[in-house]
C-alpha cells in the first residue's frame, strides 16, 4: 500500500481520560487530522474544545 499525502482523519470516541489524551496527542500529529471527538457528556466535551478551540465534538455517533 503507497503511503499516502493526505493526513488521516479520525474521530475520537470518549472524551475522558484515555480519549482526552488521544485527542490532544492527535491534534498535534501532521500525519493526523482530529476530526471531531464523540461522547455523552457534554461536560467533557466540553473541556476537550477548551484545550482544543475549533474542535468538532458530537454527543451522538449518529449526528
Amino acid at each position: 500500500m503507497a503511503a499516502s499525502s493526505q493526513p488521516a482523519r479520525i474521530v475520537v470516541v470518549g472524551a475522558g481520560g484515555f480519549g482526552n489524551l488521544h485527542a490532544q496527542t492527535l491534534a498535534g500529529l501532521a500525519e493526523a487530522e482530529l476530526a471531531g471527538v464523540v461522547d455523552v457528556s457534554r461536560d467533557a466535551l466540553e473541556g476537550l474544545a477548551t484545550a482544543l478551540p475549533g474542535l468538532a465534538c458530537w454527543t451522538d455517533l449518529d449526528a
